[in-house]
């Protein structure tokens, strides 16, 4: 069985071998300080104990007021893998230091954590993005991305509608834990019925609080009524 190493001992390992590397550590993870990200993390792939040798995922997460880079690192011949994660405050320009040194699948992993992000891994040998063009606005997996009209942000715990309308969260627990039969479900069954009904709601929601939006989903409707209407006469001509 895979054996995950705890913050703490990721942190001692670290400190251990770069002294002065570790900026804190939590129960799952341990926390670097940027300018010894490389050092260290050359150091935990190169030494015999801790042997982790392969960069199994990199990420990057939003905290509105920083960003987090987190990387998942194993060792195959001891079957053990860790949590390490890395801070930048700089909002505008968010910047930390490229792992491509020390493991050469960091490459597109890096350029995808730019590309939806916008966070930028000094000593990248080519930074470029990967799902959206040269020139795309903006960065689209941060959280003020689809910022909306009247200070509304995505995410259920900051999407309010405008008006009387219910909160939306209150709206999805009605759906959701309002429906006794749901409940009674095997868990598949109910994690496919779930997301239906928050799927329902959600769209129900934005009719109710988005008028500005109501004119865009009815065209679009319209338009996609009247399509199998003029392919069916294509053919008959």
């Amino acid at each position: 069985m895979t054996r995950e190493w705890t913050g703490a001992e990721l942190a001692e390992a670290a400190e251990r071998l770069v002294p002065g590397s570790v900026d804190r550590s939590v129960a799952t993870a341990c926390y670097l300080k940027p300018e010894k990200l490389v050092e260290t993390m050359s150091a935990l792939e190169a030494n015999e104990e801790t042997d982790f040798v392969h960069l199994t995922n990199l990420c990057g997460v939003d905290y509105w007021d920083h960003f987090e880079v987190v990387y998942h690192i194993q060792s195959f011949v001891r079957n053990q893998i860790a949590t390490v994660k890395v801070e930048t405050w700089d909002r505008e320009n968010p910047s930390v230091p490229s792992v491509y040194p020390v493991w050469k699948g960091a490459w597109m992993q890096e350029c995808e954590a730019y590309d939806l992000l916008g966070i930028q891994f000094e000593g990248h040998p080519n930074l470029y993005r990967i799902f959206l063009w040269d020139g795309f606005p903006g960065w689209p997996l941060r959280k003020d991305f689809l910022s909306m009209p009247g200070g509304l942000q995505p995410g259920l715990g900051e999407f309010r509608p405008v008006g009387p309308a219910p909160h939306v969260i209150d709206h999805l627990v009605a759906r959701v834990v309002g429906n006794p039969l749901l409940l009674q479900r095997s868990p598949s069954s109910f994690f496919s019925s779930t997301c239906s009904c928050i799927s329902s709601a959600i769209t129900s929601f934005l009719f109710a609080s988005l008028p500005s939006r109501n004119s865009i989903f009815r065209s679009f409707a319209s338009s996609s009524r009247r399509l199998p209407l003029g392919r069916s006469k294509a053919r008959s001509a």
